[in-house]
């Protein structure tokens, strides 16, 4: 309960001090309202200052808007000239130094008034094929003039490849402009760079914004206008500056203006002049008021407040108190009002508390309130002799979700995920959302036995699909687990080994793994393969090797496996095991299965040419299913090839459709629809019910090789090989053996009456070249006519 004050006011023993005391408030309002109109001086300048800058800004960004648009317009004609795009895929440099040249002088007229230098041709690799000048400067354009812009454009590559790229470069310390643009957007084989002297189009700044301009490059002047000694020097005069700077160099361009704000100061000066003549009168006159008002029953109860002020100052627990206060009219209305805010500040204090320690979409404790209770923890179970277990979970599959289908349905997807977890859980454990998907546990009095129980029923919670929004999701969980004491007494210490584990969980497809000291040892060396494989995707360190397909009743190849490897710069050629699982939790997986499928397509075009009629199959992981422009981006390649869409064949696995059914079925049947063959890989290995396979627009399946390779030796495996091919026969699809490695088991799948076989008796998989001579010369080849 509220306690109470009842404070009755003095008269008149205290009027003396009453008095010092509001002269001194009036005292103190008064340099508030001087110092209030200095900054508010200050500040008005300031907004001056930002108000000319952002006209700088504008006005450079429409001019250089304006250069950009009349270069693209210069050099649009090249763009879509279909003879200009045949001489640059050629790299023809004298045709198309002799098309530039045309073509500035037919459009002289408009080159008469504009800042062009030069317009050059590059190949796809920015490699120079090709430049015309338009005007003689007095310092020489090289071929790497502005190539500080050119990874804009291959970094940037939807974007940059169909609209082009722009900005600020430098040479013979001087700055440019340039506008690159590709030859032919829809398809890009090369580049057009327009480079331009911009300083005369900047300099008509000076015209547009009245005020004397300067223009400096990297300390050194470019333009000064004849007014600006003078008008730089004067007082009253304000000295704006704007910079532009250089990509990928330490260069900028600067715009300076002055603008003469004399009479705005003076202004500013009148204006702080009548707000002290207003502020005087109005203390004045609030003193001789509270003088009049305030002689009885106010000192007394002022100080009772300000008693209660100090207690809740020194403890919030006195938040709400009532300060009960007798006396006249304003002073009860004094204490109401503060009363009232104090039970405000109360709720508010309990409602950001609230705030800060609860995650605002699970209703869950966050990362701050979970750190409190490890810590609140391990001083309990080191006082009680007791251990606990921290778990760290990582949702997985749910990056795909959320980055496919937008932040709206992962968010559902985490409530759900908050609502089951917090069911499974002790009254006494904690559970909380440390940020995105991951989830800690904190199991209370706990073995290692018994913390095992409980991750296995906090997987096996998850396990139930995710309704949302009428669809189904599929979401597991990978999770680390450490135990207090045995790995580690401190909070640091248990979280990062806890997340050392979910890490290796997650990369060995486990459920759960316990911390042990020799996990710590591949952390490192995970970060930086990570960080290898970036700079791999980057240089383009990746090369494709090619493994055969021989028809079993025809002994000759009937197809083409795309197999990855990484060329690494210090190691020797690195196999997929040792990278694709981290490419695919990473999100590199797509950009790997771009450039396989890059080198696959130009393969299968090369010996298409050369007469032989087999195609290419290439492997597909999950992330790429997820993309639902999948189909047309596909049919694109094949078209820009120039090879029939049959000619490729798409691998996936039972696992890769199973992790999002319904959405795979529509993206692979797109794709079919356009011709594309479809396989489906590692057959048996997986979960896929008969009903979903009926349903996959599949032409083939391919027998996972741990199946193959010891069916002559194992009964067991033989009658899954047999099986499997019977049940793909009566389904109208064909089946591919993975995996043989002798003459007995090639022998034995083409009694069961197998389709194709594929494995290291028939071939390794070998580089393009060596591909093509091995049809040549092999028994098993399609002979290469001469």
């Amino acid at each position: 309960m509220a306690s109470a004050h009842i404070i009755s006011g003095q008269r008149w023993s205290l009027r003396t001090s009453l008095i010092i005391t509001i002269v001194a408030m009036g005292a103190l309002g008064l340099m508030l309202a001087l110092l209030s109109g200095t900054i508010y001086r200050n500040q008005a300048i300031e907004q001056h200052r930002t108000a000319v800058a952002q006209m700088i800004e504008q006005e450079a960004d429409t001019l250089l808007d304006e250069l950009n648009r009349r270069s693209q317009l210069l050099v649009q004609p090249l763009q879509n000239s279909s003879r200009f795009r045949a001489l640059v895929r050629q790299g023809n440099r004298a045709a198309i130094e002799q098309q530039l040249k045309d073509h500035i002088r037919a459009h002289a007229d408009e080159i008469k008034e504009a800042a062009w230098i030069r317009i050059a041709a590059y190949d796809a690799k920015f490699y120079l094929i090709g430049e015309s000048s338009i005007r003689v400067i007095n310092r020489d354009l090289d071929h790497q003039t502005c190539s500080n812009l050119f990874p804009l454009v291959t970094g940037v590559k939807e974007l940059g490849h169909r609209r082009g790229v722009s900005g600020f470069c430098a040479s013979s310390e001087r700055p440019y402009y340039a506008i690159i643009v590709p030859v032919n957007p829809d398809a890009p084989t090369g580049y057009l760079q327009v480079v331009v002297d911009p300083i005369g189009q900047l300099t008509t700044i000076e015209k547009i914004l009245g005020m004397p301009l300067r223009l400096g490059f990297s300390g050194a002047k470019l333009y000064e206008s004849s007014s600006w000694s003078k008008s730089a020097a004067t007082d009253g005069m304000l000295t704006v500056g704007y910079a532009r700077p250089i990509y990928g160099s330490d260069e900028i361009v600067t715009i300076t203006a002055t603008d003469d704000i004399t009479p705005f100061q003076k202004k500013l000066t009148n204006t702080r002049y009548v707000v002290m003549v207003a502020a005087v009168a109005i203390t004045l006159i609030a003193v001789i008021i509270a003088l009049m008002i305030l002689q009885r029953t106010v000192l007394n109860p002022l100080q009772a407040l300000t008693d209660q002020l100090r207690k809740v100052r020194q403890d919030t627990v006195h938040l709400g108190q009532r300060v009960q206060i007798t006396g006249n009219t304003e002073v009860s209305e004094l204490a109401a009002g503060f009363n009232e805010m104090t039970i405000r500040l109360r709720e508010l204090y309990e409602s950001l508390e609230h705030m800060a320690f609860t995650d605002p979409l699970t209703k869950l404790p966050n990362r701050m309130l979970f750190h409190d209770r490890l810590h609140q923890a391990i001083l309990s179970a080191r006082r009680e002799g007791k251990s606990f277990a921290l778990l760290i979970m990582d949702l997985d599959r749910f990056k795909e979700i959320n980055d496919t289908l937008g932040h709206h349905v992962g968010d559902l997807i985490l409530e759900q995920v908050g609502e089951r977890l917090r069911g499974m859980l002790r009254a006494s454990d904690t559970v909380a959302r440390l940020g995105g998907d991951e989830f800690a546990v904190l199991l209370g009095a706990v073995d290692r036995q018994q913390a095992a129980m409980a991750a296995r029923m906090l997987v096996k919670a998850l396990r139930p699909s995710f309704m949302v929004e009428e669809q189904r999701f599929e979401i597991g969980a990978s999770i680390g687990i450490a135990l207090y004491p045995d790995h580690g007494e401190e909070a640091s210490v248990l979280t990062r080994r806890a997340d050392v584990a979910m890490y290796a969980a997650k990369n060995t497809n486990s459920e759960f793994v316990f911390y042990t000291s020799a996990l710590d040892e591949h952390m490192p060396k995970r970060l930086a393969l990570m960080g290898e494989l970036r700079q791999a995707v980057d240089y383009e360190e990746f090369v494709v090797y090619y493994q055969p397909k021989v028809n079993l009743q025809t002994g000759h190849a009937a197809g083409v496996e795309a197999l990855v490897r990484w060329q690494h710069p210090t190691k020797d050629i690195l196999l997929p095991d040792t990278f694709l699982p981290l490419m695919e939790q990473s999100g590199l997986i797509r950009s790997l299965t771009s450039i396989v499928l890059s080198a696959a397509l130009k393969a299968c075009r090369e010996w298409h040419r050369a007469g032989l009629d087999i195609p290419v199959s290439v492997n597909f992981s999950t992330r790429d299913l997820q993309d639902p422009f999948l189909g047309d981006n596909l049919s694109d390649l094949v078209n820009e090839q120039g090879i029939q869409p049959e000619w490729l064949e798409l691998e996936v696995t039972e696992s890769t459709v199973m992790a999002d059914p319904a959405r795979a079925m529509d993206i692979l049947g797109d794709i079919a629809s356009k011709g594309i063959q479809i396989a489906l890989d590692n057959f048996g290995t997986g979960y896929s019910s008969l009903g979903y396979l009926k349903k996959l627009p599949i032409g083939a399946v391919k027998i996972d090789r741990s199946f193959v390779i010891g069916m002559t030796e194992d009964e067991h495996n033989a009658t899954i090989v047999r099986s499997s091919i019977d049940l793909a026969h009566n389904m109208g699809l064909k089946v591919v053996a993975e995996g043989v490695e002798n003459a007995e088991v090639m022998t034995h799948l083409k009694n069961l009456g197998c389709d194709a076989a594929q494995g290291m008796f028939i071939s390794r998989p070998m580089p393009l070249d060596e591909l093509l001579s091995w049809l040549k010369s092999s028994t098993w080849g399609t002979k290469l006519p001469n």
